[in-house]
């Protein structure tokens, strides 16, 4: 598939249908997500970047980018975000026994590939010399839980679990990384010392928050998702 320009959904596509009836679940239905990459396609599925995600609603979304935006931010990562690769291609997710009141008119499956970026840069007005030498980011500490391999595992642990990881760095101006933030396996942001892959609790303090705040670490240390544990 071609890279988007614009925020929107590159498909969108609506059906209507009686539950329980071919293709629509019943409530409590077991609902399997897929993506298949059949050649030409080079589109290369990451679970640790990209997401199936799934929303029962009685708020229609339409094709627009606030709607968009709005879906992407109520809908739940499916399967408590465990892929499974049965062939070489394939990856699925299934949420079992999902929720869909008879209130609820809507169901949306949603393929996200999306891969968020952004990152903080020096800006020095005097001089290059500024900018290539003295030019310093801001580097913030939180407490990590140990790591985990998905969101399941990682809302059972807390940042002073066993085999936490203590206080690390962070490229960042709040109390805990948020998307686009780089975090460091140490506490004074170490250039090219990254936190490896996985699932994280983060706390601004050693002790238990609530709501509990895990986020997600992809490559060169980089936040790409984040959320609240139920």
């Amino acid at each position: 598939p071609s890279i988007l320009v614009v925020p929107q959904p590159s498909e969108y596509q609506s059906n209507t249908g009686v539950r329980g009836i071919g293709n629509y679940p019943w409530d409590l239905s077991d609902v399997t997500l897929r993506t298949q990459q059949i050649l030409p396609d080079n589109f290369n599925f990451d679970p640790n970047i990209h997401k199936l995600k799934i929303l029962s609603s009685n708020t229609l979304y339409t094709n627009s980018t606030a709607d968009i935006n709005a879906l992407l931010a109520a809908s739940s990562v499916a399967g408590g975000g465990v892929y499974t690769n049965p062939s070489a291609g394939i990856f699925q997710t299934t949420e079992t026994a999902f929720s869909m009141p008879l209130g609820n008119q809507y169901v949306y499956l949603v393929w996200e590939f999306v891969f968020e970026n952004s990152q903080t840069v020096c800006y020095c007005s005097s001089s290059a010399i500024d900018a290539c030498c003295d030019c310093t980011l801001p580097c913030e500490t939180a407490y990590f839980s140990p790591v985990t391999s998905n969101i399941s595992q990682v809302c059972s642990v807390d940042s002073n679990s066993p085999g936490n990881l203590g206080q690390l760095g962070f490229n960042g101006t709040g109390s805990i990384p948020t998307i686009g933030d780089i975090v460091f396996n140490s506490s004074d942001c170490t250039s090219g010392d990254y936190l490896g892959n996985g699932f994280y609790v983060v706390t601004p303090g050693i002790t238990t928050t609530v709501p509990k705040n895990w986020i997600q670490i992809g490559v060169n240390g980089e936040v790409i998702g984040s959320g609240v544990c139920p």
